[in-house]
């Protein structure tokens, strides 16, 4: 083959663009030696040393061509070469703001009319070859057909189609399993919203094809796409198909229990993945958002314990925040003109089943946290009655499950500030969680945490005002307004008590630092039980301990804390008269 003159016949200048001269590719191409090793050589050297405008001006031409080399050639290498170099021309088209791929033939109907000619007519092509043709032809079709998705459902159907009739139920070969893996996986990186590859009819029977850790792969991909592109999820139909497609995610699996390192990693950041998705579960139709809410529980029930721990609080979290944005639709709207039925008691029965039924029993711990959460949000809409239901749950938690010092002082803080921001529970309600609450943290195990969580519990008894707290969300009228300063001051001097216990290592100075900003606090929202005198006393008492811990240890927090403390004290005596009864120098 004189190789010289098929050089010197494609840098004619505009050669590309001559059909005469496309013909003459024809003539060239029937000059070739019979030889199958020069043969595939040359067709290489064209895919790639001439431009991509010439592919696409001779490319009949070239197909035709490659369906008459010789029995040995690897064609489908060939073509895979072709479409690759076509697709990343297709691609940089794009990226250069040049207008898009533009060919005056349809590329992709060309490309499929003479694969199907190759796969007739070498019988020795394996399934694997035609998979690797039709990985290449997706790849094509979505760089320079971005718009037209029938071209990838048509790849898809084929396949599904192919593998079908080839393996007759058979499983996939792993190799074969892999490329499925691209065919599908390649959709979901190039297009923007998960919405375009849902209308693809044939993904999830092509998906179908492929075992569990194939199709887990392939669910990944598939929330890492609407999570990333942050595509919100509005219609019953589609999202029933996106839990389809992530199923693999969802439910229990043989080998969930036996998880290690590296896997135990990778699989709870699968369920992280999971629960950021059900945050784009967002419908302006509150009716049809609960129903896609109903329609998360329903999938994420299966899930098995092991992975509801990730997934079920964000469900929790969205019905809530739902609740409060039906409520408020509830009190602007009137009845009459009402276009929706769901209502926010509905909802928060339905947060109340989840805790109950899918995180209670195996977690309680966690359990809790959203009983506090959800008893706020029943406040804020004003159901009393499901807030009290809620704190109570919580309650019998605290005092069946939870042990751990640590976790018990996390829970009375949570107490704390759910129970004095649920203004709308009746005194008698609000009093009796008050009074629970300051008894946990008498029983607490060590006494410096005792001492401050009582000094915690005081604000539960004098916290008369919360409008500038941003806590009544929807103006609802507040029932209570918390004036008991005796039983804060109660609290405060248990506290004090149980400090002076704590002597070994200066222990009790951390403690009286910190009693003694309580005391400031409640001496600055005019707890009119608050006197100055156990200020004093507190200063007082902090003098010749703080003294004593500089000569031990000069670098110690509480040194400092006090010294800022005393800054606050002398700042304040500038600003208000009440103060100058404090005597920093006992």
């Amino acid at each position: 083959m004189n190789y010289c003159f098929f050089f010197f016949f494609f840098q004619a200048e505009d050669g590309i663009r001559d059909a005469q001269e496309s013909r003459g590719l024809g003539d060239v191409y029937k000059r070739q030696c019979k030889d199958s090793i020069a043969q595939e050589y040359l067709m290489d050297c064209v895919i790639q040393v001439f431009p991509d405008q010439m592919h696409i001006a001779t490319l009949e031409t070239f197909l035709n061509t490659c369906t008459q080399l010789q029995p040995q050639v690897n064609v489908k290498s060939i073509l895979v070469n072709l479409m690759d170099r076509l697709a990343n021309y297709a691609q940089s088209c794009v990226e250069q703001a040049a207008g898009g791929f533009v060919c005056e033939i349809k590329a992709f109907n060309v490309f499929t009319q003479y694969i199907a000619k190759v796969i007739q007519q070498q019988s020795s092509l394996e399934l694997k070859d035609i998979l690797e043709l039709q990985v290449s032809l997706v790849n094509f079709a979505l760089q320079a057909y971005p718009e037209r998705r029938a071209y990838v459902d048509h790849v898809l159907k084929f396949c599904g189609q192919f593998i079908d009739k080839k393996l007759k139920n058979e499983p996939l070969p792993d190799d074969c399993a892999s490329l499925v893996e691209r065919l599908l996986t390649t959709p979901l990186r190039a297009y923007k919203s998960i919405l375009e590859v849902l209308e693809l009819q044939h993904y999830s029977v092509l998906l179908a094809a492929l075992e569990l850790e194939e199709r887990t792969t392939v669910a990944v991909h598939v929330v890492r796409n609407m999570t990333k592109n942050q595509t919100p999820i509005v219609d019953g139909v589609q999202f029933e198909r996106l839990l389809e497609l992530m199923r693999p995610l969802l439910e229990v699996q043989d080998q969930d229990g036996s998880l290690v390192d590296e896997e135990l990693e990778e699989f709870e950041e699968q369920q992280h993945m999971v629960a950021r998705m059900v945050h784009l579960v967002s419908c302006e139709d509150v009716d049809m958002q609960f129903q896609l809410l109903l329609l998360l529980r329903k999938h994420l029930g299966m899930a098995g314990p092991k992975r509801i721990c990730f997934t079920m609080p964000s469900l929790v979290m969205a019905a809530l925040r739902h609740a409060i944005k039906v409520r408020f639709m509830e009190r602007s709207t009137p009845q009459a003109e009402r276009n929706f039925q769901i209502s926010a008691k509905k909802i928060l029965e339905f947060v109340h089943q989840i805790l109950e039924k899918a995180l209670k029993p195996t977690y309680p711990e966690l359990a809790f946290k959203f009983y506090m959460s959800a008893a706020q949000s029943s406040n804020v809409c004003g159901h009393r009655k499901i807030a009290y239901e809620f704190l109570s749950q919580g309650y019998q938690i605290y005092e069946r499950e939870i042990a751990d010092s640590q976790t018990q002082i996390d829970a009375i803080t949570m107490m704390v500030g759910t129970v004095q921001a649920c203004r709308g529970l009746t005194e008698e309600e609000y009093d009796a969680f008050s009074t629970k609450t300051t008894l946990y943290a008498s029983k607490l195990l060590q006494k410096a945490d005792q001492t401050r969580m009582l000094a915690l519990c005081s604000k539960l008894f004098w916290s008369p005002d919360t409008s500038a707290t941003g806590l009544n969300l929807l103006q609802l009228s507040q029932e209570i307004s918390i004036r008991q300063g005796k039983r804060a001051v109660e609290a405060l001097r248990r506290g004090v008590k149980v400090a002076s216990e704590c002597e070994a290592n200066f222990e009790n100075v951390p403690l009286y630092v910190e009693l003694l900003n309580v005391y400031l606090h409640h001496f600055g929202v005019h707890n009119d039980q608050i006197e100055v005198k156990w200020i004093n006393a507190l200063i007082s008492l902090l003098q010749d301990n703080v003294a004593a811990l500089q000569q031990a240890d000069p670098e110690a927090p509480s040194i400092a804390h006090y010294a800022r403390t005393r800054q606050y004290i002398q700042q304040m005596m500038a600003e208000d008269a009440r103060y100058s009864d404090i005597d920093l120098n006992p």
